[in-house]
C-alpha cells in the first residue's frame, strides 16, 4: 500500500516581501562627512568672507585717518592762495620769458624822476615794452641835448633819440620854451 507521504508545507504563514535597502548612509560615514563639510564651510567663511570684511574695515579706518590728515593739511594750507598772491605780487616768478626781459617800470620812472628835473619838465610819458616816449618842455635846445647826454650815461639806457624839438609860444614873462619828443630805448644786462 502505498503510503501516502505527507507533504510538508512551510510553516511560515505570511509572506514578507520587504527587504531593507543598504544605502551606505551609516552613522560611521555620515558623521565624518558632515564634520568635513562643516570644516570646509568654516574655512570658506573665514578666508572668503571674514578676512575680506576685516580688510574692508581696516581700509575704511585707514581712509578715515587719511581724510583726517588731509583735513589738517587743508586747514594749514588754508591761506595758501593769499600767500601765493602776495608772493607773485612781490616777485617776478609769474612772468613769461619775454616779460621777464622787460625793464621794471618802477626803475624807468625812478630814472626819469632823477634825471629830468635838472633839464626839463615832463608833459607826458608812454612806456611800451622797453621803450619810453617822453613829451618834454625845456627852456632851450641845449637843455634837451644835455638831458640826452645825461640819459645815455645811464647803464639802463641803450639809446636816446630826440624828435620834433621846436620852439613854441612864448610864456607870459616873454621867454619861450622848447617842446620835444624823446624816445628812450632801455635794456638790462642778463644777470649771471
Amino acid at each position: 500500500m502505498t503510503r501516502k507521504r505527507r507533504i510538508r508545507y512551510p510553516s511560515k504563514r505570511e509572506m514578507n516581501l520587504y527587504t531593507p535597502r543598504r544605502t551606505g548612509n551609516s552613522l560611521s560615514l555620515v558623521i565624518p562627512a558632515a564634520l568635513l563639510m562643516a570644516v570646509l564651510v568654516g574655512l570658506f567663511t573665514r578666508f572668503a568672507v571674514l578676512d575680506r570684511l576685516q580688510r574692508l574695515y581696516e581700509s575704511e579706518r585707514e581712509l578715515g585717518e587719511m581724510q583726517a590728515r588731509l583735513a589738517t593739511a587743508a586747514a594749514e594750507l588754508g591761506e595758501y592762495d593769499q600767500v601765493r598772491e602776495d608772493y607773485y605780487r612781490h616777485t617776478d616768478a609769474y612772468l613769461s620769458e619775454s616779460d621777464a626781459a622787460l625793464v621794471d617800470r618802477l626803475d624807468i620812472l625812478a630814472l626819469l624822476e632823477a634825471r629830468l628835473p635838472a633839464y626839463a619838465e615832463m608833459g607826458s610819458v608812454s612806456i611800451t615794452d622797453n621803450s619810453a616816449v617822453l613829451r618834454l618842455y625845456a627852456a632851450s635846445l641845449d637843455d634837451i641835448a644835455a638831458l640826452q647826454r645825461s640819459l645815455e650815461a645811464e647803464e639802463l639806457v641803450k639809446e636816446v633819440t630826440v624828435y620834433n624839438a621846436g620852439k613854441n609860444i612864448a610864456t607870459e614873462d616873454g621867454t619861450g620854451y622848447v617842446e620835444a619828443t624823446v624816445l628812450v630805448r632801455l635794456g638790462q644786462e642778463a644777470e649771471e
